[in-house]
């Protein structure tokens, strides 16, 4: 028996009162981790969509973004990377569904872990013109960027250059897979017009690994440096040839045939005038 009643039920009181407020900030805490989950696909299309520009030097939109907690990825959709000015496309790249896994704590480190990269059903345009391609732009404006963060540590740069380099995340990136993709061709013996092809299987792993994690631009040449070897495959350009001669041989026996309805209606007619 307590000899001090009365001291228990005020320490039980006050022991009540820590249990409501731990109670209580559990809830605030988790209420918050699931704003901050559902406002993480929208602040990473944010991202994408304002800095994505300013570091790929070209038009870069992200249609929507979803974020699961429980299996730790990003669902992405409507990816798009647009052409460089001058090209008859808008677009360079355009994918329908790009899924993330990624690391978690990685997020709060200066270099982003994503495990896998699953991209699905890309649409890919190349066009050749004047010497050069749309990849080969791309990839000249992605190695001019990486050339230029590159220099910013060794040489004075102005206040924004040194934000904006101290500032950009790294990626490293552990697996990366393109599949289903589709490839339209628009070069000088298609006559301007296009001609799509199945794009093959791409598998790329520890994407930046050596570095310690590579930037957007250096991470996304290296993606469009691998497509880039798929479109100039001999594989591709025999399939194209075969197309190409397909079409020809097509186009010649409807001339040919062209041609004998003419001189039949020629005949015809002059069989009727010299009756």
């Amino acid at each position: 028996m307590s000899t001090y009643p009365y001291g228990d039920v005020m320490a039980k009181k006050v022991l009540k009162k820590i249990m409501l407020g731990l109670c209580i900030g559990a809830a605030v805490v988790a209420g918050l981790c699931a704003l901050a989950l559902g406002s993480l696909g929208l602040l990473l299309r944010y991202a994408v969509n304002t800095y994505g520009p300013d570091f790929l030097h070209t038009r870069v939109e992200l249609g929507s973004c979803t974020v699961s907690l429980a299996s730790g990825t990003a669902t992405l959709h409507d990816f798009v990377l647009g052409n460089l000015a001058g090209y008859s496309a808008p677009d360079a790249l355009r994918v329908q569904s790009m899924t993330v896994g990624f690391s978690w704590l990685s997020l709060l480190r200066k270099t982003v872990i994503l495990k896998t990269v699953e991209i699905r059903q890309p649409s890919v345009h190349y066009e050749k013109k004047a010497g050069t391609d749309n990849f080969k732009a791309l990839l000249s404006a992605f190695q001019k960027d990486t050339q230029e963060k590159t220099s910013a540590h060794t040489e004075p740069t102005s206040r924004t250059s040194r934000q904006r380099t101290t500032s950009t995340k790294k990626l490293l990136i552990h697996d990366l897979r393109i599949s289903e993709g589709t490839l339209t061709l628009n070069l000088p013996q298609t006559a301007g017009k296009n001609i799509s092809l199945p794009l093959p299987r791409i598998h790329l792993t520890n994407l930046g690994a050596e570095t310690g994690g590579a930037s957007p631009a250096a991470v996304a040449a290296a993606v469009l440096t691998a497509i880039y070897h798929e479109i100039t495959h001999p594989s591709i350009s025999g399939t194209l040839d075969r197309m190409l001669g397909i079409t020809a041989t097509k186009a010649a026996e409807a001339g040919a045939e062209a041609k004998k309805g003419v001189e039949k209606i020629k005949r015809t007619l002059k069989n009727f005038l010299e009756k």
